[in-house]
């Protein structure tokens, strides 16, 4: 049996419950005319991969074509641009479209398309601070890079779409998309904690990476996503 739910997180009360593909979880996402129903513990947590990203090189590339070893735009521990190294690109075989959240934001050419549970740089108190993009609302404010500074931009209109996911995981561990700063984690728990506050248990992962064993990595990852989707079924 599942849940449908009108909410980002699945957290309010369940419309209905039926059973679907054998699922524990399932959403109802409202979109003009029409409904999405997503699986909303084992979809995949990332951005759209037609989203762009800036490399080092100075030019914006697709998202679904990065690979690893490019450097893309990150932030850096002072609030400033930086080029982090990418390590790990996730859901690269992923061919099903999944539904995500299209964030229109003043001033920005194209909108940001991220699945719920992605963090997004927020303002905070004097320190850094995200939130689940689920969170976000119209008249809120996320941070963005604009000529080479952060600035905090306005959430004008959220909509609902679907894109196929694609992630990626920088060496420090943050990334802008579309010229929004975000996290590479999104807001999932694993044995009780919150993938933000297991952040070391990707060193292992960087070391093997800087060794040049960015296939081992690859697979660990996936081995370690096998494992957490399975335990829902």
């Amino acid at each position: 049996m599942v849940g449908f739910y009108m909410d980002g997180a699945c957290s309010a009360p369940a419309l209905s419950n039926v059973t679907v593909n054998n699922s524990k979880c399932s959403q109802i996402m409202p979109a003009p005319g029409r409904y999405f129903m997503i699986d909303c513990r084992q979809k995949p947590a990332c951005f759209s991969s037609e989203a762009w990203v800036l490399t080092s090189s100075g030019r914006r590339r697709r998202l679904g074509d990065i690979q690893v070893g490019d450097r893309v735009q990150s932030i850096g521990d002072d609030g400033k641009p930086v080029f982090s190294e990418v390590f790990l690109v996730q859901h690269i075989n992923e061919a099903r479209a999944v539904s995500m959240m299209s964030l229109e934001l003043a001033g920005m050419d194209t909108p940001l398309v991220v699945t719920p549970d992605h963090y997004l740089r927020i303002p905070g108190d004097g320190c850094e601070s995200y939130t689940a993009a689920s969170s976000v609302q119209p008249g809120d404010h996320v941070y963005t890079i604009r000529e080479g500074k952060m600035e905090l931009v306005l959430v004008e209109e959220i909509s609902w779409t679907r894109a196929l996911p694609r992630n990626i995981h920088t060496m420090n561990d943050r990334v802008v998309i579309n010229g929004v700063a975000a996290s590479c984690f999104a807001s999932r728990r694993v044995m009780g904690l919150e993938i933000m506050q297991m952040k070391l248990l990707l060193s292992p992962l960087k070391l093997l990476y800087r060794f040049g064993l960015h296939r081992t990595v690859s697979w660990i990852d996936s081995f370690v996503h096998r494992i957490y989707v399975n335990s829902f079924k």
